[in-house]
């Protein structure tokens, strides 16, 4: 069973976009497919990401954007042992 459609700019290798290195270093990208939509990919689970139970793709640029921020912030929290960010000291 197939998680996604079928998309072009994914390998068909190993199914994951071809990255930079300075997008490798992020743990979601957004990335263009040819028919102008967005995906957020989750680099080290090398698939789409999701959020809320939907699969991140066929977005807008600024949906795509705002999705890939808020993962990165969930991720970032978990990185950070579940503490809270503070705003103030």
């Amino acid at each position: 069973m197939h998680w996604f459609r079928p998309n072009p700019i994914l390998r068909p290798d190993i199914g994951a976009p071809e990255l930079t290195d300075e997008k490798r270093r992020q743990r979601y990208v957004c990335i263009l497919d040819p028919t102008n939509a967005w995906t957020v990919w989750d680099c080290e689970m090398e698939m789409p990401a999701s959020l809320g139970g939907q699969h991140l793709t066929g977005r807008p640029k600024e949906r795509a954007e705002a999705a890939r921020a808020i993962l990165e912030r969930i991720h970032k929290s978990k990185m950070d042992g579940g503490k809270p960010n503070r705003l103030v000291d």
